[in-house]
């Protein structure tokens, strides 16, 4: 008969169950999002949560904009959380106004009244962006003031 009907018509129904149980979760009230994206939706919304406005910075009650990303986002200077080739935790690099300015403790000398946008890069995107030079290893902190240096 036809041998080559039957693997097609196999693969055939698996795409078609794969993509009926998909869309049964939303039916029935459960979301595809992940758990970290539920508990930042009442923050911002889902596309930008390695992002942070200087207004929610100031809500803070602090000087510092690493003080300030301690209580908001203190992921955001932990970085990704894999070591790097000596056993060491990578950090993230910071980037005020697109200049390349050191580690995270560089973020005690910025005054959160001077900050509009903080956004955190994940190493890959950072590595797209800023291409195969840049340290960027445990991501980027990408700082934005209201005034440029």
């Amino acid at each position: 008969m036809r041998p080559r009907r039957i693997p097609r018509l196999a693969l055939s129904l698996a795409i078609l169950a794969a993509t009926a149980c998909a869309s049964s979760n939303l039916h029935e009230g459960r979301s595809s999002l992940p758990v970290r994206a539920i508990a930042d939706s009442s923050r911002s919304s889902f596309v930008d949560a390695g992002r942070v406005r200087g207004d929610e910075l100031n809500r803070a009650g602090v000087i510092s904009l690493y003080e300030a990303l301690e209580r908001v986002r203190p992921e955001m200077l932990r970085g990704p959380g894999s070591p790097n080739a000596h056993g060491e935790m990578s950090r993230p690099s910071v980037r005020l106004n697109g200049v390349r300015a050191g580690a995270p403790d560089v973020l005690k000398l910025v005054q959160v009244a001077e900050v509009m946008d903080v956004r955190y890069r994940r190493p890959a995107t950072a590595l797209t962006m800023y291409g195969s030079t840049c340290d960027c290893v445990g991501g980027i902190i990408e700082v934005t003031t209201r005034r440029a240096p």
